[in-house]
């Protein structure tokens, strides 16, 4: 990866952090609670799971592990959705690079760092941005796998 391509890439980060952090949402009525909920249970040593959101063990573990360190709140809640999202322009940024070349790497990292739905979801606890970055990974592992194993 190129300099200047390293370059873009810091340069799109920061934006999107920038972005997100400005239109921090904190936290929202509904899964928010709920999901708080658990995790505060959870790092207490209580384990059940009686609803669906008991059972999303891959999406409450990092939030669990945000209140066990950083202890209960909004922002402790709320980090694991925010690095998924800023993570989830460096996906798209590699994966259009990957087929297109760096300015294509460069639009699409742009349009995920200030597209407002990502920005507002970011600051959401909802399991949509983590799911995002998870699919946006495993297609980039394919491509790059497929790529190595053909040459």
């Amino acid at each position: 990866m190129s300099h200047r391509a390293r370059i873009v890439l810091a340069l799109l980060l920061v934006l999107a952090a920038g972005l997100r952090l400005r239109y921090f949402s904190g936290l929202q009525v509904g899964d928010d609670i709920v999901y708080s909920t658990i995790a505060a249970q959870r790092v207490q040593g209580e384990f059940r799971i009686t609803n669906v959101h008991e059972a999303r063990l891959g999406f409450l573990l990092p939030l669990t592990l945000s209140y066990a360190l950083f202890g209960v709140g909004e922002v402790p809640l709320l980090l694991y959705n925010l690095l998924c999202s800023v993570a989830f322009v460096a996906a798209m940024y590699f994966l259009a690079r990957r087929f297109w070349g760096d300015v294509a790497g460069a639009v699409a990292g742009a349009l995920a760092a200030i597209h407002p739905n990502l920005v507002f979801f970011s600051t959401e606890c909802h399991t949509d941005t983590p799911v995002a970055l998870w699919q946006a990974l495993c297609v980039l592992a394919l491509v790059s796998t497929r790529s190595t194993r053909c040459s």
